[in-house]
This record gives C-alpha cells, sequence and structure tokens, in this order.
C-alpha cells in the first residue's frame, strides 16, 4: 500500500516456509515473511536460497528471475517467491524383460521422487526364474532388497536367470544328443 510521501509497504514471503532471501546484497538474511517500506519507482534485487531439495520456480508477479530485480510500483503489495521439490527419476526394469517385475516402496508418480527420498525395491520372479542381483547405475550389487537414496537419477535393473535346469550330453558311442534332466541324472549316474 502506498502512502502520499510515496512509500510502499511491501511483503516478500515464500512458499513452502523455509530457505531464506536478502535484500540489495544486504548481509541480513530474511528466512520468514517480512514486510518492507520502500520508495515507489526504487528497485531492490532480491536474492533467493531455497531449502534443501527444493528449487526456485517464480515470483507471484510470474517472474523467474533469481536474483529478481523488483520495481516497487504504488501498487506493490505482497510478493511470493515458489518453491518446487527437487525430483530424482527411478528407472527400473527386469533382465530378461519377461523374467519378472521389479516393485519400488514407496511408489511414486512417474517414478519421480523427491530429492533425498530412501527407496526400497525388491524383485518377483516370473515361472521359470530365480533372481540374481541388481545392476544399480552399471554397478553389480547382491544386496536384498535393496535400498537407494533419490539423490539423483538412477537406473536399477533386477537381473534374472532361468532355473530350467536342462543340459545336453552327446553320447560318443552312438552319437545320440540328450536334454531330459531325469534321463541324464540316470545317464551321469552310471
Amino acid at each position: 500500500t502506498a502512502d502520499i510521501c510515496g512509500t510502499v509497504s511491501v511483503a516478500v514471503t515464500v512458499d513452502p516456509s523455509g530457505g531464506s532471501f536478502t535484500i540489495d546484497s544486504g548481509t541480513t538474511s530474511y528466512n520468514a515473511a517480512t514486510q518492507f517500506t520502500w520508495v515507489a519507482g526504487a528497485t531492490h534485487i532480491i536474492t533467493l536460497t531455497p531449502p534443501a531439495n527444493f528449487v526456485f520456480s517464480q515470483w507471484s508477479d510470474g517472474t523467474t528471475a533469481n536474483p529478481y530485480t523488483y520495481l516497487v510500483t504504488p501498487s506493490s503489495g505482497t510478493l511470493k517467491a515458489s518453491y518446487m521439490a527437487v525430483l530424482e527419476q527411478l528407472t527400473a526394469s527386469a533382465s530378461p524383460a519377461n523374467a519378472g517385475t521389479v516393485t519400488p516402496n514407496p511408489t511414486a508418480t512417474n517414478n519421480q521422487y523427491a530429492d533425498g527420498t530412501p527407496v526400497t525395491l525388491t524383485a518377483s520372479a516370473n515361472a521359470g526364474y530365480i533372481f540374481q542381483n541388481w545392476t544399480v547405475d552399471s554397478v553389480s550389487n547382491s544386496t536384498y532388497p535393496l535400498q537407494i537414496t533419490m539423490n539423483g537419477p538412477h537406473t536399477v535393473t533386477a537381473n534374472f536367470v532361468s532355473c530350467n535346469n536342462t543340459a545336453t550330453v552327446t553320447n560318443a558311442a552312438d552319437s545320440t544328443t540328450e536334454t531330459d534332466p531325469t534321463t541324464l541324472r540316470g545317464a551321469l549316474a552310471l
């Protein structure tokens, strides 16, 4: 609100709360909604420091600059900074693709998690397969269940192996080939 002397009351707030801001490169850091009395027509530089795991989105007037050179107008009132959570992508799959499934806990929309979220992954084998190990960002890992922290994008593959224990034996004497596990057990016992 402007008064007859040309000063304007401006409230600077943030949503969600947290983080801090400074005015005109000052040394005072504000970490809550603060009311300022500024001269209409003056400019002030507002510099934001978002809270942990958030990034600056925009000001209530639509501006996306940070630092923001704010022009005080007679109609100035409240200037609110909006933050958004940093989202990290989890890409989870099975190998071979038809061998099983990977289940993250907790689940997240589009497998995008707030930065810093701990996630536990379990693997379920389909018939004919057993879980072997994980590949996490190209590194083998045998921990089960797998626990990761979403501190960046992660690619996780549950590796499965076939549990169909068949072998092929060729009899040198008569050149016959055998693949039936029951017959092989008997033949190998001889």
